[in-house]
């Protein structure tokens, strides 16, 4: 996670690099917002940080989407499967197979059947991992009391 003084930085150079782009002044922007040169400086300096209602009238000024001058890059968000997988790989194996069993009884929602087999597949490879894992510790204990 990147720092707050880094972030306030990286926005302000953003900041800077998008009102250089678009050929405005840093009197004019300022003028057009309603703040000082000095208070603009200032973050596009890093040294002060952007509130969001500044960040939107700015970015407005310049002509450019507020998420430009932030960086935020277009995540997608997860799929519904994709986090149910994940919460299931959170579980603990005896729980999985719970869900699983519970998926079975109700497989009435369509895909509920193939979501199961999705399930049941992460808990087999959940266990083979774990196996592995423990047999890893035996061999170590063995070779510890080894003189």
């Amino acid at each position: 996670m990147m720092e707050r003084p880094q972030l306030t930085e990286n926005i302000g150079a953003n900041l800077r690099a998008a009102r250089l782009q678009s050929a405005t002044s840093l009197a004019g922007v300022a003028a057009d917002a309603g703040i000082s040169i000095a208070t603009l400086s200032r973050i596009e300096n890093g040294k002060q940080a952007l509130d969001t209602s500044l960040l939107v009238v700015l970015a407005a000024i310049i002509g450019i989407s507020p998420a430009s001058i932030l960086d935020v890059p277009d995540t997608p968000r997860p799929s519904n499967a994709e986090m149910l997988v994940a919460a299931l790989r959170a579980l603990p194996v005896k729980e999985r197979r719970r869900v699983v069993r519970a998926v079975e009884r109700d497989a009435s929602p369509p895909g509920a059947a193939s979501a199961a087999a999705l399930i049941e597949e992460i808990a087999e490879d959940v266990a083979a991992v774990t196996n592995k894992l423990q047999a890893a510790h035996r061999q170590i204990r063995k070779e510890r009391r080894r003189p």
